[in-house]
């Protein structure tokens, strides 16, 4: 009995959805307006330009001088640790922590500055992206927009994906 009411309910499912589908009388379509932004010219700019900054630049330089540092501590730790005491393990590890702790704060600055420059760009495009989307969805006769948020959308074919059509518009735009 059981397999048979599963099996209703994925038919009615499976109807409904039809249903849907051709209610919608369009084409189906998925949009990522977060990566559409960010392929803009104008946010490549504004990417560019922080990476540019020469506090950003600075921090970069500094990852990379820890980075260094701690690699040298850890191939010292590896040759060495057979005699080494251990006062002086101890120390060469709390060293190799040190550093790793360096770099997870620079790392963070620059995460930060990166973070706070996309926020930035979202918001200030979103009403255009808002606007363009509507263009491309009458223009192109679309009945279902979905987010391609992959949590979402377990999978779309690239011929569904408008985002390179969105960033063309708001590109257009400016």
């Amino acid at each position: 009995i059981r397999i048979k009411s599963m099996k209703q309910i994925l038919l009615a499912t499976a109807l409904l959805m039809c249903s849907l589908a051709v209610q919608a009388s369009g084409k189906v379509a998925v949009v990522s307006f977060e990566q559409a932004i960010l392929n803009t010219d104008a946010a490549k700019e504004k990417i560019k330009a922080l990476e540019s900054d020469k506090e950003f630049k600075a921090n970069m330089a500094e990852v990379k001088k820890i980075q260094e540092e701690g690699k040298k501590l850890a191939e010292k730790y590896k040759k060495e640790a057979a005699i080494m005491s251990a006062a002086q393990k101890e120390e060469l590890e709390a060293k190799i922590k040190g550093k790793q702790a360096d770099i997870e704060h620079v790392g963070r600055k620059l995460q930060e500055s990166k973070q706070a420059l996309m926020q930035g760009l979202m918001r200030s495009m979103a009403t255009q992206a808002q606007a363009a989307i509507k263009d491309i969805i009458a223009v192109e006769g679309i009945g279902l927009l979905l987010s391609a948020n992959p949590q979402v959308v377990l999978h779309a074919d690239t011929s569904f994906d408008i985002t390179a059509k969105l960033t063309d518009k708001l590109n257009k735009k400016k």
